[in-house]
């Protein structure tokens, strides 16, 4: 719009109004038209003007509330990395080894509350006693069952009796167990593999739940078989409360399935945002695990409270602690045990511990099946070959099976469902519906809008101007 000279501000928002791309602006403003005409173009240009501006408002909200989408989709992948299997017995000490020591016998009779025990363990000379010749930690590691004694038989690969090379041992809730392809083992040796599906491309075991061992077992567990955990090598095994149990006497088949999921970082959704693991300025804030996950922090949770939270200063046999020193028997009794059922009860500790999920997650699907282990016809052939009680195989045996469905990961995937892009198309759509404008229309106003201010400071330089000689 060029300025012309001497123009009143009149004159140029009439010439606006003559020109401008607005719909609704030029008849609102024509003083050809009748005043009646005029007020109804005036009252549709304010009211589409005001619908605007709240479908505007409410876009840019949204916009700002950064709304997140899933979309899901199935990716092949081959070879596919095998998981890591956390096997643990319902049992934590064998009867044999606390029996070969009477001492040994009557104090874990004792911590049970049996009352065939002959001790007080409230009594200091016998925790004194105790401490001297034993710790909490060696009596619950040595008394374990054995890789050896457990998997009887062991194939993966194609290969026999191998699988104690990739077993690894973890203190865990459930006492000492062991975990097939562990974090520790992927970090020195690299994942192990499967390049087929179905039984024959995954892990199959025979495990012997010895019955007869049975001495010692968690508040939580009075069954007798195992708890199994497929996870992510680098995920905590929270097995007690997140493992599949497998029973005596049946062959268990384990489909499993791999799933990755990838959140949006903190920018996007709601409060309880992941936490980028892959940031190069990540730092993992777990004290006692070495790979974040919140399984991990979860467990790091439970031995931060019981060592430092309250105050116990000992790590428990039962918990992963490394470089704290073990707990005597009085530390145990005390101090341990208390913290472990106050953080049992009360959600706070945890939840002070603020456990989020990882932005990128694998984790895996497992569907169990099962029947009857061994048949009556193997049961006679088995029986007379090992020279045991045909009652053993049925109290004691478990046929397992862990292996891939299809060498494929599901995906699931979190977008950002309202970009600018989004904004954009819908702020304009609205202003050329409501107003017949573009984004080029508010440069006009931007233009009359400069055009007036410069008229109007220019009149105020000729004022102060002439008015300037008079004053001297």
């Amino acid at each position: 719009m060029a300025e012309k000279q001497g123009e009143s501000v009149g004159q140029k928002l009439h010439e606006f109004a003559a020109h401008s791309t607005v719909h609704g602006v030029s008849h609102a403003w024509d003083i050809k038209r009748s005043g009646p005409r005029r007020v109804i173009w005036f009252l549709l240009l304010l009211g589409f003007c005001a619908f605007f501006l709240y479908v505007a408002s409410d876009r840019i909200a949204k916009y700002k509330s950064h709304p997140i989408g899933t979309r899901i989709r199935v990716i092949d992948k081959k070879p596919t990395d095998f998981p890591a299997v956390t096997f643990c017995n319902m049992n934590v000490l064998r009867k044999t080894f606390i029996e070969a020591d009477e001492f040994l016998l009557n104090v874990i009779r004792a911590l049970k509350g049996d009352p065939r025990s002959t001790v007080n363990v409230s009594d200091p000379e016998l925790r004194r006693r105790f401490d001297e010749k034993y710790t909490m930690g060696d009596i619950f590691k040595k008394g374990a069952h054995t890789p050896n004694t457990t998997f009887t038989k062991c194939i993966w690969g194609g290969e026999d009796d191998i699988c104690h090379l990739y077993m690894t041992p973890y203190s865990t809730q459930m006492g000492h167990c062991f975990t097939f392809n562990s974090y520790d083992y992927v970090m020195q040796h690299g994942s192990l593999q499967a390049n087929r599906i179905g039984v024959e491309g995954g892990l199959q075991l025979n495990l012997n739940v010895h019955q007869d061992e049975y001495l010692y077992q968690d508040f939580k567990h009075k069954s007798a078989g195992f708890k199994v955990l497929v996870h992510h090598p680098f995920t905590w095994p929270l097995i007690s409360d997140l493992g599949t149990a497998i029973a005596p006497g049946t062959e268990t088949y384990l489909a499993i399935e791999e799933v990755l999921v990838k959140r949006l970082p903190s920018d996007f959704g709601d409060e309880s945002s992941c936490v980028s693991t892959d940031d190069p300025s990540f730092v993992n804030p777990l004290e006692f695990i070495e790979k974040y996950s919140k399984e991990g922090c979860v467990y790091n949770c439970l031995v931060k409270y019981v060592i430092h939270g309250k105050g116990c200063k000992c790590r428990p046999w039962n918990l992963h602690a490394n470089n704290i020193t073990d707990c005597s028997l009085g530390e145990y009794l005390d101090c341990v045990t208390i913290a472990q059922y106050e953080f049992s009860k009360n959600q706070t500790f945890l939840d002070l511990c603020d456990c989020r999920d990882t932005c990128t997650e694998a984790y895996f699907r497992v569907r169990k099946s099962e029947a009857l282990y061994p048949s009556d016809l193997a049961l006679g052939e088995m029986s007379a070959k090992e020279g045991r009680d045909e009652t053993y195989f049925r109290k004691n045996i478990i046929d397992l099976k862990i292996y891939f469905e299809s060498l494929s990961y599901e995906l699931i995937e979190e977008y950002e469902s309202y970009t600018l892009t989004d904004l954009q198309s819908d702020i304009g759509g609205n202003l050329g519906l409501c107003l017949g404008a573009s984004f080029l229309s508010l440069a006009e106003f931007g233009e009359i809008i400069l055009l007036l201010l410069t008229s109007m400071f220019k009149k105020c330089i000729r004022i102060e101007t002439r008015a300037t000689p008079e004053t001297r």
